[in-house]
């Protein structure tokens, strides 16, 4: 697994002592890009994010069931300030990437900005799509909106919300 130079895995999570705290520490430059060998599917890209939503970043282990959510840049647009995707159809460069572990409010770590992981589908997602955000955190089918594409599904939901295996394409920073 691939490290940053201060020892850190793209899992590390820092978060806040207690609830609005704010004193989580910040173990790597905000934007900092850590790439992953990962085996048969090429690389990942883990951009360093800080989360300044007012809710947590859920990935696999949010312990509310597994989602993935994909991360906006906060309304003040700040770069690497970062919350749950909001704007369904936001341009493309307005995401950071999708959580695949949980980051608390005003918490560090690293989300995917580019390989193979999991995102969280609407219902609307069926396998060889490329898609977009959608609201929550989730993501659904591009339709004709190319400016929002992030990622292609590499599996289908279903026509229900569902999380799945996916590319991962996100440009932002």
């Amino acid at each position: 697994m691939g490290f940053t130079a201060a020892g850190i895995l793209h899992t590390t999570v820092t978060n806040e002592s207690t609830a609005g705290a704010d004193d989580a520490s910040q173990l790597a430059p905000l934007g900092f890009i850590l790439t992953v060998p990962d085996g048969d599917n090429g690389v990942q890209e883990w951009v360093y994010i800080k989360n300044g939503g007012t809710t947590p970043l859920r990935g696999a282990d949010s312990g509310a069931g597994a989602n993935y959510d994909a991360v906006e840049l906060t309304t003040a647009y700040t770069m690497f300030l970062a919350q749950r995707g909001y704007t369904a159809s936001a341009v493309a460069g307005k995401i950071m990437g999708v959580a695949q572990h949980e980051i608390g409010r005003n918490g560090y770590g690293f989300v995917l900005r580019k390989g193979k992981g999991k995102v969280t589908t609407n219902g609307t997602v069926a396998q060889g799509e490329c898609f977009k955000i959608a609201a929550a955190g989730q993501v659904a089918d591009f339709g004709t909106d190319a400016a929002s594409i992030i990622g292609m599904a590499l599996a289908g939901d279903s026509g229900g919300s569902a999380v799945v295996d996916a590319y991962i394409n996100c440009n932002a920073g």
